[in-house]
């Protein structure tokens, strides 16, 4: 997305809005999916969503093959397989590769990064077994169906619940910019200057490339233009660097609290079930906050023409955490 929106020539101001929005739409359309799956398991049973799906992916199917334009991204001379103008798979790897050996604010975004989104989809997998844990916990002379969250049969609505996880991303995504401009102010109140040097600091460490932006792609304007660009939104502080690692920290030290919820609530405690899925509930909103930080910084340090190229690599953090947190439930639990 960052790639397309360089080429196309849009503002970088507007880099994080479209992030921003990306994850709002996102989680809009999770919430239509939460409701539909909670239809189509009342009606046809546990395999109601799963058929339901079926007709999502073709529908995707049908966007992706009619509107979708292919992105080569970074194009230059021959490839390596005598293609003109389209560079490699191999040599894409190999590229990115060497980046994130060379540049260690990369690697460390990338390890950050992959070790939250792997929390995440660990999360993803494990949030309805550890709802239905202390659901299944509720005395029954509190009658479990008044809880919220319950259904009438005493476990948890999970298609109602996902609904909501995803009405708090998107609550997280909106009030982001608001989030983050407070703080700026707070943390970075004279950032103006000090985000063109770290701008320009980046470039350097790049071996002066930088990325072209608002259609000028001139290289001996490269810098000036990254330098004016960083000047006019730190002004609106829209690209305060300190704030933006600031509120990205903050959230994770948060959101390790949040998913420790279930490890410190007493099982036996009548609300420990209300007081684990508020829990839940917070810390998607916690996500809903750092997705759009997650891309800044990446925007930020990542260079353009090999950013996808890093984070397939990076991807790897992300199977690994995973794999480990699943597997690692059966000696835990």
């Amino acid at each position: 997305m960052v790639t397309e929106h360089r080429k196309r020539g849009f503002s970088e101001e507007k880099l994080e809005i479209i992030m921003r929005d990306s994850v709002v739409a996102s989680n809009l359309s999770a919430i239509a999916s939460g409701c539909m799956a909670h239809m189509l398991a009342a009606r046809l049973g546990p395999c109601g969503p799963f058929e339901g799906a079926v007709a999502c992916t073709i529908v995707a199917l049908i966007l992706v093959a009619t509107r979708w334009e292919e992105n080569f991204g970074h194009q230059s001379g021959e490839a390596a397989d005598g293609v003109p103008g389209v560079t490699s798979m191999k040599q894409h790897m190999s590229e990115a590769l060497t980046t994130i050996l060379s540049d260690s604010k990369i690697y460390r975004i990338g390890i950050i990064q992959g070790l939250t989104e792997g929390a995440l989809q660990t999360f993803v997998f494990l949030w309805s077994p550890a709802l239905r844990h202390f659901a299944i916990r509720i005395p029954q002379e509190l009658n479990p169906t008044t809880f919220l969250g319950i259904d009438s049969e005493g476990e948890p609505a999970y298609g109602l619940i996902f609904g909501a996880f995803m009405a708090c991303g998107a609550f997280g995504g909106v009030v982001e910019p608001f989030v983050r401009k407070s703080f700026a102010s707070v943390v970075a109140p004279s950032g103006k200057e000090n985000t063109v040097q770290n701008m320009l600091k980046r470039n350097e460490s790049l071996g002066g490339e930088s990325v072209p932006s608002s259609g000028r792609d001139s290289p001996q304007n490269s810098v000036s233009d990254y330098s004016e660009i960083t000047f006019n939104s730190s002004e609106s502080c829209d690209e305060k660097p300190e704030a933006v690692e600031f509120l990205a920290s903050l959230s994770y030290i948060i959101c390790a609290l949040l998913l420790a919820t279930p490890l410190l609530v007493d099982e036996n405690n009548p609300y420990a079930f209300t007081i684990t899925l508020g829990s839940f509930f917070l810390y998607e909103c916690m996500i809903g906050l750092y997705m759009p930080c997650e891309g800044v910084l990446r925007s930020m340090y990542m260079p353009n023409e090999s950013i996808c190229s890093l984070m397939t690599m990076l991807r790897v953090i992300v199977n690994v955490a995973v794999a480990l947190g699943v597997i690692s439930t059966n000696y835990v639990s």
